[in-house]
């Protein structure tokens, strides 16, 4: 049954209203509690606005079905107020938006990383993972201490960003979804992401890439399954257009998916 409708911001056209079912949201939950685990003793951060799927889906229903305590952040999560946030809350999972992460990398970690000095011992070998190790414990400490996971999403990140996680071994993933599949369609845990994706597809779908070679010529990213909604509020047209003859979802983004 029919149980949000929920506006796109109109990124791509003008906004619509996108009716997702109670279907929608428990197979998102679903995944969520499968994949990544959550207990009563745990407490979350949510920063993004309840009307955006992804704050709705995994800040607040997804964590509460687990038992998690939700604190609500209300100011701008600028990196001071963000950073004093986690140190109070100490959340086992963050999730947030690449930009958010990008300015703690660019405000906090990179002007140290990039001192002469620091440079000459970051190209020893042997020293350079003993700098990034205590890099790695002092950002989890800053940010609360007990985290298991970072989760971006809403955009991609940059790369000279993500290569000063993956040296550091920051626990982080990047996933990828939209409001018409409420949000999910890829996600990997940290431990087997691979650099510049945005994971594998969730297991509550089928993603497809409309091309010859999806593995090497890149096409559109093409989705079916549980997660995908029932079309847009009073606009059969866009709903028509929306999907394939088939009842593939046309997601309007390109992509590739290699064999990993």
């Amino acid at each position: 049954d029919l149980a949000i409708i929920n506006y796109t911001s109109g990124t791509t056209s003008s906004p619509k209203g996108v009716m997702l079912t109670a279907r929608n949201l428990s197979s998102n939950i679903e995944f969520g509690l499968r994949n990544i685990p959550v207990t009563n003793d745990d407490k979350i951060m949510s920063m993004l606005p309840l009307a955006h799927m992804y704050g709705m889906a995994f800040e607040f229903l997804y964590p509460l079905s687990g038992g998690a305590h939700v604190y609500f952040l209300g100011k701008t999560p600028t990196p001071t107020v963000l950073m004093q946030a986690l140190a109070d809350i100490k959340p086992y999972i963050l999730i947030t938006v690449p930009l958010v992460m990008e300015k703690i990398f660019k405000n906090k970690v990179m002007p140290t990383l990039n001192k002469p000095m620091m440079r000459i011992l970051t190209s020893i070998p042997g020293v350079s993972n003993l700098i990034y190790g205590k890099v790695r414990a002092t950002l989890l400490n800053t940010f609360g201490g007990n985290l298991r996971s970072i989760v971006l999403g809403g955009a991609a990140i940059s790369l000279p960003v993500e290569k000063v996680m993956r040296k550091i071994r920051l626990p982080y993933t990047v996933g990828y979804g939209m409001t018409e599949c409420a949000p999910l369609i890829g996600y990997s845990p940290w431990e087997s992401f691979r650099l510049g994706s945005c994971g594998r597809a969730v297991d509550n779908v089928v993603v497809r890439i409309d091309s010859e070679d999806p593995e090497n010529k890149v096409g559109e990213i093409q989705v079916h399954g549980d997660n995908v909604m029932q079309g847009y509020f009073k606009n059969p047209e866009a709903t028509a257009a929306t999907f394939t003859e088939d009842g593939y979802l046309r997601t309007g983004d390109l992509g590739i998916i290699d064999r990993n």
